[in-house]
This record gives C-alpha cells, structure tokens and sequence, in this order.
C-alpha cells in the first residue's frame, strides 16, 4: 500500500484521514492504526514517519494553521472591504466556518482534542493566545484601523475572554437554546466595531498592512513547526 506515491503524498493523504478521524471521534478515541486504516496504507508506512500519535496530531494542527492563513492573504488580496476592523473579522471567521478543520479547533477544542491539550502547559497557551492577540492589535491600531485611545491589552483580554466564554457556554448549553455560531461571532464583531473602530479608516492602506502582517505571522509558523513535518 502506498507503492507508487511521492513520500509528500503519503504524508498527505495520512494528514487528511487523521483530519477526518479527529473530527468524527476525537483525539482520544483515535489511535495511529485507526489512521493508517483510514488513510488505506500500511501501518508501518505511518510508523515511518510520525511513531506517536500526539505527533502526528500536532503535525495536523501545523498544517492546518498554515492552510488558513494562506486562505486569509488570498482573500485579503480580493476582498478590498476586508481593510477595515468589521470586515477582517467577518472575513477570518467566514473563513474557519468554511474550514471544517478550523472550524473544529475554535468551537470544539476540548471535546476534539482531549487529552493532547493536557500534554501541553494549557496557561502558556492561553498566554500565547492573548500575547498574539496584542500583537495583532497593536499593528491595526497603528495603521488607523482601531482608535489611538483604545488599551490594547485590556482589549485583547476581553476579546480573548469572550472568545473561552463563548467555547465554555458551547458545551454547556443544550442545541436548541444556542444562537448559531455566525450570529453570535457577527454580534462580537459589531460589539469590537461600535467600541474601537474609527470614524475614518483608508481600507486599502488596513487591507496592504493585514497582508503583510499576515505573510510575517506565516514565516514565523513555518519555521517553528519546520520539525513536526516528517523529511524523507
């Protein structure tokens, strides 16, 4: 099995069915052969490059984070009404809900990944989180896209808190007394735009800033996770 693939190939096609499995069963209830089985290749090919599953998972993650920033510098470069603070926002979360992957990670984290957050420090994730965040604020507000007068770190720790409470009350509440999740990120969104956004913003100049912001924010995922990729 796998006879006749390039080793990028292999390695995609056992990306794409861990994908697959995680969201259908979660990491807990998925084990490496699970994914050799689903991938229809042998388990000493999946062996041969990722030995344990948390590994592999992470190689999982990598990618896909990848895949949605790319996503994001695609559409940033057609869509001119994405330069201003409502229309980032509304096109970055149209964007995971168009990624099922992604869509997962930001709505169903602790029930799809389990036990793999645990392996990790859970408060330097969050600490990277908001640190991301400030990051990413403080370049909108310094290209006219959020007011001068608005604390970025206290922004960012609400947003941030909003977002974890959001997720919380997800698993918490039953279906039928839930908003749809576009709604309630639409109403966050507007919230974010009546509190910080300027009366004047230049779009086009917010749109070039996102984009390179963007590029720089994937050079830096690229080369940290250079080591979760398996090499021939």
């Amino acid at each position: 099995m796998g006879q006749g693939m390039s080793y990028d190939e292999i390695e995609e096609r056992l990306l794409e069915a861990a994908s697959r499995l995680l969201i259908r069963y979660g990491y807990d209830k998925t084990t490496l052969d699970d994914v050799a089985r689903e991938a229809g290749l042998s388990r000493s090919t999946l062996y041969t490059r990722w030995k344990k599953k948390d590994t592999l998972f992470r190689a999982l993650i990598w990618r896909e984070s990848l895949r949605y920033i790319d996503d994001v510098i695609e559409h940033l470069a057609q869509e001119h009404e994405a330069g201003t603070l409502v229309g980032f926002f509304g096109l970055a979360m149209r964007l995971i809900r168009e990624n099922a992957f992604m869509e997962t990670l930001y709505t169903r984290d602790r029930h799809v990944f389990g036990t793999l957050l645990l392996r990790d420090n859970v408060t330097q994730l969050y600490v990277w989180r908001i640190n991301i965040t400030v990051s990413f604020l403080t370049m909108m507000q310094q290209v006219g896209m959020m007011r001068p007068d608005v604390d970025i770190k206290t922004l960012a720790y609400v947003f941030s808190s909003l977002q974890f409470g959001i997720l919380k009350l997800g698993e918490i509440m039953p279906d039928e007394q839930s908003p749809p999740m576009a709604a309630v990120v639409q109403q966050v969104v507007q919230m974010m735009n009546v509190y910080a956004a300027p009366e004047q913003v230049d779009a086009e100049h917010g749109r070039e800033a996102l984009i390179t912001y963007m590029q720089t924010l994937r050079d830096q995922l690229q080369a940290a996770g250079e080591g979760f990729s398996p090499k021939g």
